[in-house]
């Protein structure tokens, strides 16, 4: 609790891990902010704001341009990014990077000024 997880995945599944840790967070009373894109995450929107409904602290936001294509979190002052998705394929299927940048003010800064950048540009669900 009084923790901020930002996310920006262009893609992700509700049955991924990594969704489920976000789902396990929010319940621990973590706010939880996430950004997807709009063209193949209609299940996770669709979850997310079902959480919401059910009282846990979970925005999420879409984004519908083409060139939204990040992946990236940022947890204070902590931050994993690169080229997986939040998606059990991108778990098992194909080769991703998966990077995170650990008590970093400095680019943790960074991530989040482009989160709120993006969460800005983008619609509520």
């Amino acid at each position: 609790p009084g923790q901020t997880i930002r996310v920006a995945m262009y893609g992700m599944s509700p049955g991924a891990p990594e969704y489920e840790a976000l789902v396990a967070a929010a319940r621990r009373g973590v706010e939880v902010k996430v950004v997807v894109h709009k063209g193949y995450t209609e299940s996770t929107v669709a979850a997310l704001t079902s959480l919401r409904s059910k009282g846990l602290p979970v925005d999420v936001r879409v984004q519908k341009s083409k060139t939204m294509h990040e992946k990236f979190g940022v947890v204070g002052d902590d931050v994993f990014f690169g080229s997986a998705n939040f998606s059990t394929s991108s778990s098992t299927k194909h080769s991703e990077d998966r990077f995170a940048v650990k008590n970093n003010e400095e680019v943790a800064q960074a991530f989040e000024q482009r989160f709120e950048e993006l969460w800005e540009r983008s619609r509520p669900a």
